[in-house]
């Protein structure tokens, strides 16, 4: 359909996207994964007054990827470690594979990350847009992970 954004993030097509994922659920897991490897990195180098690892780890997800145990694993474990250098969107559409998530989805997301150690945002879409600044704000707080339900 020539989409930036096909439905299986692939490195190799879409510009930004740093690695292909495959079933729904792992590329979330691969996002904790790389926020584990930046911790991890930052103890090794950062020095004071050096902070040569400090970035942001960036995912993407949607309800199909939420409907798999693989994520919400993951995000307990990113919340247990308190992994404060996640930033993930999460597309609320409530459209799945099969159709409206209503058919075999009923929980509230945003509890249960709230549960998992996350802080959450609800954002609401204005005139189909939002602006981009918006989600880098948590970069200053760094205190957790954070979701943004879109």
């Amino acid at each position: 359909m020539h989409s930036k954004t096909p439905g299986h993030p692939e490195n190799i097509l879409t510009p930004g996207v740093e690695i292909t994922t495959g079933p729904l659920g792992q590329g979330f897991a691969n996002g904790v994964g790389m926020g584990m490897a930046q911790k991890h990195l930052e103890a090794l180098f950062n020095r004071e007054g050096f902070p040569v690892i400090d970035h942001f780890v960036y995912c993407i997800c949607s309800d199909g990827d939420l409907m798999e145990g693989v994520s919400y694993e993951s995000a307990s474990l990113a919340g247990h470690l308190g992994l404060d250098n996640l930033i993930y969107l999460y597309d609320d559409n409530q459209v799945t594979i099969d159709g409206p998530t209503s058919l075999a989805f009923s929980e509230d997301v945003t509890k249960r990350f709230e549960a998992a150690g996350w802080e959450v945002s609800v954002v609401e879409i204005q005139n189909g847009s939002i602006a981009i600044g918006f989600f880098c704000r948590p970069a200053t707080a760094r205190c957790c992970c954070t979701a943004f339900c879109i």
